[in-house]
């Protein structure tokens, strides 16, 4: 099973890396407008060139950690991160300090 899953998981990081553009003159990238509960990530899509905006999670509420390698439709507000927090027993936006949440 484990071996299933680890080339399910290669096989969309090659498709993903694959179906990249080297030369970023060529993407042609939507013009953003963040809303106020989002933040604008620059180079977070079509493969680092063009901006994104993606909603703030709050610092203590649920994420979900980037495992994948793909792209994330949230981010953590600044100074935290999404991690396992064990007061929670699930992953939070937390501060990124460590032992500072836990």
């Amino acid at each position: 099973m484990f071996k299933i899953v680890l080339l399910i998981t290669a096989g969309i990081v090659i498709a993903h890396a694959y179906d990249c553009k080297q030369d970023c003159k060529k993407v042609h990238c939507k013009h953003t407008h963040c809303k106020e509960d989002e933040m604008l990530v620059k180079n977070a899509i079509e493969c680092g060139c063009c901006d994104e905006c993606r909603v703030i999670i709050k610092k203590g509420d649920p994420c979900s950690p980037n495992l994948y390698l793909g792209d994330r439709p949230s981010v953590c507000e600044e100074g935290t991160i999404c991690r396992y927090v064990p007061k929670k027993g699930s992953t939070a936006c937390a501060s990124d300090r460590p032992g500072e949440d836990d």
